[in-house]
């Protein structure tokens, strides 16, 4: 369990470091180049999540999913989530199982809430701290 969550956090740090570079980087970009690139990496980090998540018993796991495609929508716009989503939901799909359609509603749903949040934060202008930050990853 203390490795499977090592590797969740080696993969937060991945997304704030990979956010950074590309904010310094994408001067020249366009806004839909950015979210396509932002997209991609929160996509691939969800997706090691999935394959990688923490084992909490015997056939009971959780992993960085949901909060992913939700920041996604928050740092990256509709387009990153959209991608990050589809993703995650396509993986989820080709795994199958008994929780194949719950699996592929919650990304659907977390795309939803993120570009709800996404949307609520730009039109009220509200500051992103760290208090909203985590709140927003948590749901």
């Amino acid at each position: 369990m203390a490795y499977d969550l090592a590797e969740n956090i080696a993969a937060s740090a991945f997304v704030v470091l990979a956010y950074t570079f590309l904010i310094r980087r994408s001067g020249g970009w366009n806004q839909l180049t950015r979210q396509v690139v932002f997209g991609a990496v929160m996509a691939l980090t969800a997706l090691f999540s999935m394959v990688h998540p923490i084992h909490v018993g015997p056939g009971i796991f959780i992993d960085a999913r949901t909060p992913l495609i939700g920041l996604a929508a928050l740092f990256g716009g509709p387009v990153s989530a959209a991608m990050a989503a589809a993703g995650v939901a396509g993986y989820r799909f080709s795994l199958g199982g008994v929780g194949m359609e719950a699996g592929v509603a919650n990304a659907g749903l977390s795309f939803l809430v993120g570009v709800g949040f996404a949307v609520w934060v730009k039109r009220r202008r509200v500051g992103l701290g760290c208090c909203r930050s985590c709140c927003s990853a948590c749901f």
